[in-house]
């Protein structure tokens, strides 16, 4: 599947993705439906939705929402994945949603271990097994634009 980031962002700038227009959307089984309606933003009004799931589901209702996301033209991005406790006990669920066309966004707080460290873990083997397709800075009031960017640096050169 080929995927299309001139969508989102200009190529000029596809080391950092700007979001001028993008929601984290909660997945349930009107995703899809509420996605064609137009009800849901996507990123910057691509087909590329940031979707995310409850910590603590089993896998199969997620798939079954990504599958149907898929479906309906979409190409999922799950949002930080390497947090959700069914993909921490069975993480060999990421080869079945990316063979199914999604792609991963990881926290950068992930790689910190502000998640724990079975979370750091995941976001490490996904990184090097090339799973990761963005990894989201959460910048708060103590960290600063140049350490975010370090973070991403050390990130990007494993």
């Amino acid at each position: 599947m080929k995927y299309n980031f001139d969508e989102i962002v200009p190529r000029k700038h596809t080391n950092c993705l700007k979001y001028d227009n993008v929601m984290e959307i909660f997945g349930t089984e009107s995703t899809a439906r509420l996605l064609l309606a137009k009800k849901l933003l996507t990123i910057n009004n691509s087909r590329y939705p940031l979707i995310e799931f409850s910590f603590t589901g089993s896998g199969e209702q997620e798939t079954y929402i990504l599958e149907s996301v898929i479906n309906a033209g979409y190409v999922p991005i799950v949002a930080h994945p390497e947090r959700y406790k069914y993909m921490q006990e069975n993480p060999i669920l990421l080869n079945t949603w990316k063979s199914l066309g999604c792609l991963f966004q990881i926290n950068q707080g992930s790689f910190l271990g502000h998640f724990g460290e079975h979370a750091r873990f995941i976001a490490y083997e996904m990184t090097a097994r090339g799973f990761s397709s963005v990894v989201a800075l959460t910048l708060t009031s103590s960290m600063s634009i140049s350490r975010a960017f370090a973070i991403l640096s050390r990130i990007s050169s494993m």
